[in-house]
């Protein structure tokens, strides 16, 4: 009995000692295993330091070549200076706008809620919305072929189209990245005397001074355009079809009052988006040429005249300028014809440039008509 007690102790015993030995092999491994997996993370976190910081001098070095080699913008000679540098963005060189546009005289202000920049001076006035390739240049819908956007929280704009708008020269020189913009400067036009209409050009019978870069631009005379070519200018456009239906009104009362048709009809593409009516002024009024009240000098809707039917626009659109040039009006006149019959220049005006300050406040509103609207539709012929 004392040999069986003893056997089953010795062999508890070794049971015990075996089970002891296995949790210690068992707690070796496991830190084994810990101790590895401890490493590896220690080891990918080194290296994740050791591209951060190739990837950080990379970027201080490419940081450093913009600077070095970025895009130079010249205005008049002199460099534009910008808080975030000129970048290329699908072939177009983007600047940011309050730079630009105070570098051109004009006032500028920004409407967060709708992402909306605003520039204007005595002149132009400007209208973008990031994101968005359409531009408001003076009630005037355009369409730049790229859309302000947001760079580090400033706004950059085309650079040679909002330039060339305000009509500035703009040159890219590729070799050095560098943009020269010379302003426009406005040329001093000096108008005949009234003896002096046909002595300039006995072959033509028109004194060069009614010429504007090539443009005649008597609001008087003979038309040089017929009605189809007019449409059909219109139509390459995009006009609406109320300003199509309009064009035979005006060449009807341009043969009866002896205004060049085609000169009015290319005013009323501007004044009405040909047609479309963008602005305050909207169609249902037949108002082809932004008219206003009389006695009102406000831009809203209720500011500008409304005409019973298109015939009657047309009409009080002849009549209005008949106030300018000097000759009689057709039919009933329009309220607002009283105040222009009073004027000092009243019954004096000759062209199309003169047009600027008087018919609008634009001094610039008469070169508009000729260069964007009149030699298109004279090209076309």
């Amino acid at each position: 009995m004392s040999f069986l007690r003893n056997y089953f102790i010795l062999d508890y015993t070794t049971i015990i000692y075996e089970c002891k030995r296995d949790m210690v092999k068992d707690m070796k491994e496991r830190q084994n295993r810990s101790g590895r997996s401890i490493k590896k993370i220690v080891s990918l976190f080194l290296c994740f330091l050791l591209l951060l910081s190739f990837s950080v001098a990379a970027f201080g070095k490419e940081a450093a070549k913009s600077e070095e080699d970025g895009i130079k913008v010249y205005i008049d000679g002199s460099l534009l200076e910008t808080r975030v540098p000129p970048i290329i963005i699908n072939d177009r060189c983007m600047v940011p706008f309050r730079a630009i546009f105070e570098a051109f005289q004009m006032n500028v202000d920004y409407i967060a809620q709708s992402k909306t920049i605003k520039a204007h001076d005595d002149q132009t006035s400007l209208t973008l919305v990031i994101g968005k390739k359409e531009v408001t240049v003076n009630d005037l819908l355009l369409v730049s072929d790229t859309a302000p956007v947001l760079v580090k929280d400033t706004t950059l704009v085309p650079l040679r189209f909002v330039s060339e708008v305000l009509k500035a020269d703009v040159l890219w020189e590729a070799k050095t990245k560098t943009v020269t913009i010379k302003k426009y400067v406005a040329p001093v036009v000096e108008y005949p005397s009234k003896d002096d209409e046909n002595g300039g050009n006995p072959l033509l019978g028109v004194s060069p001074n009614y010429y504007y870069q090539g443009i005649d631009q008597r609001i008087v005379g003979t038309s040089l355009v017929s009605l189809e070519t007019a449409i059909k200018w219109a139509k390459s456009k995009g006009a609406a079809d109320l300003f199509l239906e309009a064009a035979p009104l005006y060449w009807k009362y341009g043969k009866l009052t002896g205004i060049r048709p085609e000169v009015l009809y290319a005013q009323s593409a501007k004044e009405t988006n040909f047609g479309k009516y963008t602005g305050v002024v909207k169609a249902e009024q037949n108002n082809f040429a932004g008219i206003k009240v009389y006695g009102q000098n406000g831009d809203r809707q209720e500011d500008h005249e409304t005409f019973a039917t298109m015939e009657d626009g047309v009409r009080a659109h002849f009549n209005h300028m008949s106030a300018y040039v000097g000759l009689d009006p057709i039919g009933e006149t329009h309220g607002r014809y009283a105040s222009v019959v009073k004027m000092p220049w009243a019954g004096t005006v000759t062209t199309v440039l003169e047009l600027g300050a008087k018919w609008a406040p634009n001094s610039t509103y008469g070169e508009s008509i000729l260069l964007h609207f009149l030699k298109p539709m004279l090209d076309m012929r």
